[in-house]
């Protein structure tokens, strides 16, 4: 089981034992009621994917003129990329992408009717995300800045919302400090922002920029890597863990 969601053990380096997983810290207390076998913890995902739909339709319909607007929202988001893919596999893919939606459309009622109790929601919601996938950090930087920008009553939205982020973000933070020594609420323990072997030569005062940028916002600005580690993940290879979706397509190549 740590093998599979540390699909690259020999690049870590191990200071205490017994070894603990680095997957990001909340998915194991969501998912804890699933965990009765594999077809658990895809219904999660299954679940999540439904209820993604369900807010899509729901959201559309609030704003649109004509009734098939909101049916067509729905069915563009269900079947027009791959969020179905995401839907039937067990890394927590579809339970990310629902509390991101659900705070992203909680912040935009706040903003819309101005009722603050939508701000400890939104921000209870988006922080939960971030301590299942952390590049979702970004997105409470998000919502923080547009609720400071847009939100009627902001310093109370912005204070209610940022209040509602503590308690999630501090769990983390408590479950990373046991297991890997680190207080960061978003990390697999020391030098997790580090660039690892890159085939350039010398560094620059914008590594931890272009480090940060890459490893949270878009992994796509990574330089290139090298060694084994990282050219298992290029190829379909049992040992990295790498799951496969329709067809023979390595869900990461997508």
């Amino acid at each position: 089981e740590l093998l599979f969601f540390d699909p690259g053990p020999w690049a870590r380096t191990v200071e205490t034992t017994p070894v603990a997983s680095t997957a990001p810290p909340l998915y194991s207390l969501i998912a804890l009621p699933f965990s009765w076998g594999w077809r658990g913890l895809v219904a999660l995902n299954t679940l999540s994917y439904l209820a993604t739909i369900a807010m899509v339709f729901l959201y559309a319909r609030r704003f649109s003129l004509e009734r098939r607007t909101a049916w067509l929202a729905a069915v563009a988001f269900a079947f027009g990329g791959f969020s179905i893919e995401y839907a039937l596999g067990l890394w927590p893919h579809s339970l990310s992408v629902a509390l991101c939606t659900g705070g992203v459309l909680t912040t935009g009622l706040l903003i819309e009717t101005g009722r603050p109790i939508f701000a400890p929601v939104a921000g209870l919601l988006i922080a939960t995300a971030a301590g299942i996938r952390y590049q979702n950090a970004v997105v409470i930087a998000a919502l923080g800045a547009a609720i400071v920008f847009w939100a009627p009553h902001r310093w109370r939205s912005t204070a209610m919302f940022a209040l509602a982020t503590i308690f999630p973000l501090s769990v983390s933070s408590w479950i990373n400090h046991a297991r890997l020594h680190s207080w960061n609420p978003v990390s697999k323990g020391a030098r997790y922002f580090y660039v690892p072997v890159v085939d350039e030569v010398g560094t620059s005062w914008l590594d931890p920029v272009r480090s940060f940028w890459s490893r949270v916002v878009d992994y796509s600005t990574l330089p290139n890597l090298t060694g084994f580690a990282f050219s298992g993940w290029l190829t379909h290879d049992a040992s990295t863990g790498a799951h496969l979706i329709f067809g023979i397509a390595v869900k990461k190549a997508l």
